[in-house]
């Protein structure tokens, strides 16, 4: 992340035609761009992403597989017998939500409650 955010200010410098010399804040070349951090937008794609898939039909493995992992997050198991696949991976998806201070189980209430005419997270996210 830090390598994305110092790329992004760069660039931003590029755009306002400062030179590094000049020593100007982050923050001052953040506000004269009024641009948004990579963060933010990486969490507002995920969220985005992740509503998306909650809103499609009940028979898209996609929206199956979502809320199976949903479920999972929740410690509720599909049966008895069920275990995860060998081998451990990196990272989930939903555990992203969570570092972007989403629970899974909220967005999957909300998106389901809002259903496929409900506008996505992207207007409470910029409020942010």
């Amino acid at each position: 992340m830090k390598t994305l955010e110092a790329f992004l200010f760069r660039c931003q410098l590029k755009m306002l035609w400062i030179r590094w010399q000049d020593r100007v804040r982050n923050v001052n070349v953040s506000l004269r761009t009024g641009l948004p951090s990579i963060s933010d937008l990486i969490c507002q794609r995920q969220s985005s992403v992740f509503c998306h898939v909650a809103r499609l039909p009940a028979s898209t493995p996609a929206h199956q597989d979502l809320k199976l992992q949903v479920d999972l997050s929740l410690n509720r198991f599909p049966s008895a017998d069920w275990k995860r696949r060998s081998g451990h991976p990196h990272g989930r998806w939903v555990d992203q939500l969570r570092q972007g201070n989403h629970s899974p189980a909220d967005l999957w209430r909300s998106t389901n409650r809002r259903g496929n005419f409900g506008a996505t997270l992207r207007s409470s996210l910029t409020a942010r």
